[in-house]
């Protein structure tokens, strides 16, 4: 970022802006030099990170990445959004594909599951809290999609989870 730039964002500030508008603007527009200026003193990156996923945006993306941005939770974004080129830029750059699959599995519904299943998520890891939850549909989706059942049946039955239980029973579970 050169102290030009660095200069325009600060005069924004001294005039009263927001650092979280002005960033927003900036990865609205795609100005990633003017983003890079604002996250340098002191603009919210993870707030930049999660516009910039739900907007397809990579470039904005990958930079707030570098800042440091929680990647996991803008994979969400993606998912709930079904934007799997999305998802797999996240991945690609360290998020957490199956902590968040597990979680989107369990609570944001199939089209979320099956965009990160498009993405590259293993379908095995994800689905022990569907399972347990109690979340038939999920379970089936990821079921489908070639999951182990057999971990995911035991952690159910350990939790109590009936519903969880049952699905993976009539899906085939072996118990």
């Amino acid at each position: 970022t050169s102290p030009h730039q660095k200069g325009a964002a600060q005069i924004l500030i001294l005039l009263g802006a927001e650092l979280s508008v002005a960033l927003m603007y900036a990865v609205k527009n795609h100005q990633l030099k003017a983003a890079d200026a604002l996250i340098d003193i002191g603009a919210d990156y993870a707030q930049a990170l999660m516009h910039a996923t739900a907007r397809d945006d990579p470039t904005v993306a990958v930079l707030c990445i570098r800042r440091g941005a929680n990647h996991t939770a803008a994979l969400r974004i993606a998912a709930v959004t079904s934007n799997a080129k999305a998802a797999r830029l996240l991945i690609a750059n360290g998020a957490n594909i199956c902590l968040a699959l597990s979680d989107i599995a369990a609570h944001e519904g199939l089209t979320a599951t099956r965009t990160m299943l498009a993405a590259g998520a293993d379908a095995s890891r994800a689905l022990l809290q569907p399972a347990a939850s109690g979340w038939p549909e999920a379970v089936h989706e990821l079921i489908t999609s070639g999951a182990d059942v057999s971990a995911a049946l035991a952690y159910a039955v350990r939790d109590g989870h009936v519903a969880g239980v049952t699905a993976l029973l009539v899906l085939g579970a072996d118990g």
